[in-house]
């Protein structure tokens, strides 16, 4: 719902606070956006994506990706806040299947490896 990734299927996050580390900010990004208590279990992968200005942007925006491995125990709390429109539960072959962004498919397929 909210530019650069306006349209696209994208991962919950945001930024990362002054002082907090990768783990706290992973958690708390899932917990705000997803509704998901979780534990940092890894680092994934770190993507780079350049999105140029379209829409409601000001101007080009690039960003750096961590792309974190959270474990939960059960997806009774699940409720996608207001900056997210839908979601997929996807396997590696559907994953591939579909048109994601690169800075997407690719941490997806990592995971599932």
């Amino acid at each position: 719902m909210q530019e650069p990734a306006k349209g696209q299927y994208w991962f919950p996050g945001g930024r990362v606070l002054k002082g907090e580390l990768i783990p706290a900010a992973a958690g708390r990004k899932a917990l705000e956006e997803t509704g998901l208590s979780s534990r940092f279990q890894e680092t994934v992968s770190i993507e780079e994506t350049i999105f140029p200005r379209r829409g409601e942007m000001a101007c080009d925006i690039h960003t750096l990706n961590v792309c974190c491995r959270l474990a939960v125990d059960a997806l009774d709390g699940f409720a996608l806040d207001g900056t997210h429109e839908g979601h997929l539960w996807v396997d590696a072959e559907q994953a591939r299947a579909l048109d994601l962004h690169p800075g997407v498919i690719g941490p997806i397929l990592k995971c599932l490896a």
